[in-house]
């Protein structure tokens, strides 16, 4: 397959499979909690994650599309649910498939640079992921900081 091709559809692909998780993660109006993965992750010590399986239910469930949720029956709800639930294992294959070249692609991108490039990469990386810990956690002191002001006016 032509590379040029090749990236134009990975390019074409990627929008469309988050598209679709998305609109599998929406749940307006919905009356039920999902599980919509067969699979749960756990992180390992050496930064990989494992996979364990769940057991799998007797009667499918799911989220419904957007807006679904107040217009559909009880019988609709679990025609759509069998209707994701024979999608998904073919969906979480796309996306392993996805996750796997994007990692290919990331080690030659970063084989093109020189060892000392690599280290000022991984600085910058580090840097950035020590500043968005440090939003995180302002933001969530600043939540919990409102939260105690907003009980206190309440009493």
């Amino acid at each position: 397959m032509n590379h040029k091709l090749f990236g134009a559809a990975a390019w074409l692909a990627i929008p469309l499979l988050t598209c679709l998780l998305l609109g599998n993660a929406q749940s307006h109006g919905q009356d039920k909690k999902s599980d919509s993965k067969a699979s749960s992750e756990k992180k390992v010590d050496d930064g990989k994650k494992a996979t364990t399986k769940k057991p799998k239910r007797e009667k499918p469930r799911g989220r419904l599309p957007a807006y679904f949720g107040s217009v559909v029956s009880e019988k609709q709800r679990d025609e759509i649910y069998e209707i994701q639930a024979g999608y998904q294992e073919d969906l979480d294959k796309l996306i392993a498939q996805v996750v796997e070249l994007k990692a290919e692609r990331d080690s030659a991108v970063e084989a093109v640079l020189s060892e000392e490039q690599l280290e000022e990469v991984q600085k910058l990386r580090d840097e950035a992921r020590a500043k968005l810990k440090k939003k995180i956690s302002d933001s969530a002191s600043e939540k919990t900081t409102e939260a105690k002001a907003s009980k206190s006016s309440d009493n």
